[in-house]
């Protein structure tokens, strides 16, 4: 499974990092578990790609399961990346 991230959400909180007194290891990532197959399907609808246009492969695969994504705050509002 992937969390993927939009560029501009993740400068936002790499800047508000940067300028925090907060240390230590951060996980950075999207809120949405995602399989490749939706993943796929996501990023050919953004492009403007129809489905049929797609590789036979990628199409064909069932998705995955879905997967828990990990909880990325710290629990506090004040504190929330």
């Amino acid at each position: 499974m992937h969390c993927p991230t939009h560029v501009a959400d993740l400068t936002s909180v790499l800047r508000k990092l940067a300028v925090s007194n907060e240390v230590g290891v951060f996980h950075l990532a999207g809120a949405d578990a995602l399989s490749r197959y939706s993943l796929s399907v996501l990023i050919a609808h953004r492009d403007g790609i129809s489905p049929s246009d797609r590789p036979r492969h990628a199409a064909a695969r069932p998705p995955a399961p879905r997967v828990p994504a990990l909880e990325m705050s710290r629990g506090d509002s004040e504190h929330r990346a």
